[in-house]
């Protein structure tokens, strides 16, 4: 038996579709680009991060097809774009939320995303410190590299007591 274009279950197949498709490329986006490869972890505000990023995406997608492709849609597709945007709208703001919470993030979690966010920006120093001819820029970068690498220490320590 064939599937209608427009029936149900190929709108169910779009959807899971999108949300694999969302949460990978978000994924890839977050640990890959803006995460230094060094010290990848999984922690519960990077998954916030990665879920809310997949939502913004997810209600960008279904805005511009409402927008630009609403007489193109079958009543079906119509519904299945404002429900893809409602749910995005709403969960936009539980993780926003739970960023701004921290909710469920523990101590560990906490060490070790501070040590990526330490090392975000050790990373790109790194390659532009050398063409610092400014004295007070040379002493910056010098003394953000001091400090980021102390704390970075300090939190390894204190990982491997936890």
């Amino acid at each position: 038996m064939k599937i209608p274009n427009h029936g149900i279950a190929s709108v169910l197949a779009k959807f899971i579709l999108m949300i694999v498709l969302n949460f990978l490329a978000s994924y890839f986006f977050v640990m890959v680009v803006l995460i230094v490869p060094i010290n990848v972890t999984m922690n519960l505000t990077k998954l916030y991060s990665v879920l809310l990023m997949m939502l913004f995406m997810m209600g960008i997608e279904a805005l511009t097809m409402l927008i630009f492709m609403f007489t193109e849609l079958s009543n079906m597709e119509k519904l299945f774009w404002l429900i893809i945007l409602t749910i995005s709208i709403e969960f936009i703001v539980l993780f926003t939320f739970l960023i701004q919470q921290q909710v469920g993030v523990t101590q560990r979690d906490f060490a070790r995303f501070t040590i990526e966010h330490h090392q975000m920006i050790l990373s790109p120093l790194k390659r532009v410190r050398d063409r610092f001819v400014h004295p007070i820029m040379i002493e910056l970068a010098q003394n953000i590299t001091s400090a980021q690498n102390a704390e970075i220490d300090l939190l390894k320590s204190i990982l491997s007591q936890l």
